[in-house]
């Protein structure tokens, strides 16, 4: 007996379950997103409802080796670029890969693939993300390909937390355009205030078919590790008119030690 013969009554079982507590399983098993794979590879109701628990976080973080999993999730959703919709978390490991050695392609999500811009721009219900650049590229600037695409992110109405690693040459006005964002974290980062793209992106509030933005809310924001002149910088970005602090105030700061302190 074949196994797809063995699993046949048993889909024919799952798709007759009640709704309610079809849902109620799969909840309870939310944070299994093995189980959840498996389960979705049952039928095609459990992968309409689980598809939102699996794809809800997409992490290319160092340790989970991102170069092959950026590929092939990169594949997934050039077939079906709805899946993106569910996700709310992105944690992505970008670096300059200077060979074409394959444990080099692995260990980083390469910034000059021609390809990413376009897997960046397909995630338009973000909550929260977290950027970190390569220990050995963070003295690279970021290509110009891929400018629009973090302004588009950090724009995001949805977007509310924000975290940046180990940038030398971030350009500063992606972070000025950022009116939905209420936590920025930057750990070893300093700004290039000669963006690439010569034009600062476009603020929400002036994007079409979108309401302007008329409130004001308070941002949490935590500076460590970073260069001791980053101060001055956001202090600039603090006095700058239509920047990010016309829609918010500081209402917690966190200040640690900067790159050039005593341990």
């Amino acid at each position: 007996m074949q196994l797809g013969d063995t699993l046949s009554p048993l889909t024919v079982m799952i798709s007759h379950l009640p709704e309610d507590i079809l849902l109620e399983f799969i909840d309870l098993l939310s944070s299994d997103i093995q189980t959840l794979r498996s389960c979705a590879q049952t039928s095609n109701a459990w992968a309409q409802r689980c598809q939102p628990y699996i794809f809800r976080m997409v992490s290319l973080e160092a340790e989970s080796n991102p170069g092959p999993r950026y590929r092939k999730l990169r594949d997934v959703l050039e077939k079906n670029p709805s899946l993106a919709d569910f996700t709310h978390e992105l944690h992505l490991y970008i670096g300059h890969v200077r060979s074409k050695v394959r444990a080099s392609c692995d260990e980083v999500v390469d910034i000059n693939n021609p390809e990413l811009p376009q897997f960046l721009d397909r995630f338009n219900q973000l909550k929260q993300v977290s950027i970190a650049y390569s220990y050995r590229s963070r003295y690279i600037s970021i290509p110009e390909t891929l400018v629009e695409p973090f302004a588009k992110i950090f724009g995001l109405e949805s977007l509310r937390e924000a975290t940046l690693f180990d940038f030398m040459h971030f350009p500063i006005s992606i972070l000025a355009h950022a009116p939905y964002v209420t936590n920025i974290s930057l750990y070893s980062v300093d700004f290039d205030t000669q963006d690439p793209d010569k034009t600062p992106p476009t603020s929400p509030s002036q994007t079409p078919n979108r309401p302007p933005v008329r409130h004001r809310a308070p941002i949490s924001l935590a500076v460590k590790y970073c260069p001791p002149d980053i101060h001055q910088v956001l202090e600039e970005l603090v006095r700058e008119r239509g920047g990010l602090f016309q829609y918010h105030w500081i209402e917690n700061l966190v200040l640690g030690p900067n790159c050039n302190d005593p341990e």
